[in-house]
């Protein structure tokens, strides 16, 4: 295997797990199968997995592709490139494209589908919006104002992430502001059924994630920080450190019990604890956290240089995909961060970000720089 050697430091002893819980994940060693097993379960935990169902290009081989989503209903895939300015949909498992949008706002850190099926896009260029609404199918376009809708500076009313709750009804992001001469970024939420803004908050962070009800919201924090607010109010419930370097990557459990975290390994910036500017370094680049206590519950090491470059949980909580700086996309245990499966290595270094379908049975995958989407399918 080539790049980091992860190793997990959750759990160090021998651990017995009864797959019959768990049967869409792979059996790898050092796992142990209880003897109590049946026949049927141990055949089905065998032919469990994931494999390449479709390989399709996005755009020519120059171009980028960052981001990705799938719709409610797990027919379409959705894809970014923010710094090219342009989103497309296509039609799972076919991959025939559905639409394209040119000429929005770039900087965009984000794309989705709302719960009536339009896709969730950095404001388009005729529009003055936090974001827009973009029917694939049909070509319209309509814009959602956003906190700081009177400006006539686009770039500080666009949203540069976003993140929605299970039922996407609730939508929180980063917003670009005003800040002196020069630019800042603040926390809003909306009403995703209705949308208009409901809250406008004075918190800075360049990630987030929603609980699954909405209410709560995970943001990274300043130097390692990660901090739990309310959705509405603002107010600050926990704040926890994950480690001297930045935190990328947030996802929150489908039951709103667990966060995970996804750092760099090695970084350079203020020192948290010496309060000293210098080269910084996190062994642990994924971690699993309780989201009503801040204590951790799993974590693994990673040896060598890379970092987290995105995390999903499954639909039913049970599992965790990663993409790495090292080239690798792995699934998780989502309780306890055992790895059940090197699902694909080899990939283009810091590229590579995953996704899992509505229900649970593919995985989409997007390697920027490369032009190409792959999915892969629960065999």
């Amino acid at each position: 295997m080539s790049g980091a050697i992860l190793e997990n430091a959750a759990v160090r002893s021998a651990v017995v797990v009864v797959l019959s819980a768990l049967p869409w994940l792979t059996i790898m060693p050092p796992l142990l199968v209880t003897a109590e097993m049946s026949r049927s379960n141990r055949a089905q935990a065998e032919m469990s997995d994931f494999i390449l169902e479709s390989e399709f290009a996005v755009a020519s081989s120059d171009a980028e592709a960052q981001y990705l989503a799938w719709s409610p209903d797990g027919t379409n895939l959705a894809t970014l490139a923010p710094i090219l300015r342009y989103a497309k949909v296509f039609a799972i498992p076919s991959a025939k494209e559905v639409g394209i949008i040119r000429d929005f706002a770039g900087g965009g850190g984000a794309i989705d589908f709302a719960a009536d099926g339009r896709v969730i896009i950095p404001p388009h260029h005729s529009e003055s919006a936090a974001l827009s609404l973009w029917d694939a199918r049909s070509g319209a376009v309509s814009g959602v104002p956003g906190p700081d809708a009177g400006s006539s500076l686009t770039s500080t009313n666009q949203l540069v992430t976003f993140a929605l709750d299970k039922a996407r009804q609730r939508l929180a992001g980063i917003h670009r502001i005003k800040q002196g001469r020069g630019l800042g970024v603040r926390l809003a939420a909306y009403d995703a059924i209705e949308w208009r803004l409901i809250a406008d908050h004075d918190l800075t962070a360049t990630v987030v994630t929603l609980s699954p009800d909405g209410h709560r919201v995970a943001l990274n924090g300043r130097n390692g920080e990660i901090v739990i607010a309310a959705t509405e109010g603002g107010a600050v419930i926990l704040r926890f450190w994950a480690g001297q370097t930045p935190v990328r990557q947030l996802a929150w459990s489908p039951d709103g019990r667990r966060i995970a975290s996804g750092s760099m390994s090695e970084g350079f910036g203020l020192n948290a604890q010496t309060g000293q500017y210098g080269p910084l370094r996190s062994a642990d680049v994924l971690q699993l956290w309780d989201a009503d206590t801040g204590q951790r519950l799993a974590w693994v090491r990673q040896a060598v240089g890379g970092g987290v470059e995105s995390i999903d949980f499954s639909p039913d909580g049970r599992g965790l995909v990663s993409t790495t700086s090292d080239g690798t996309l792995r699934l998780w245990e989502g309780t306890t961060l055992k790895q059940h499966q090197l699902i694909a290595e080899g990939l283009h270094p810091n590229t590579a970000r995953a996704r899992f379908s509505p229900d649970g049975r593919r995985i989409a995958l997007v390697r920027t720089g490369l032009g190409r989407v792959s999915v892969y399918r629960l065999n």
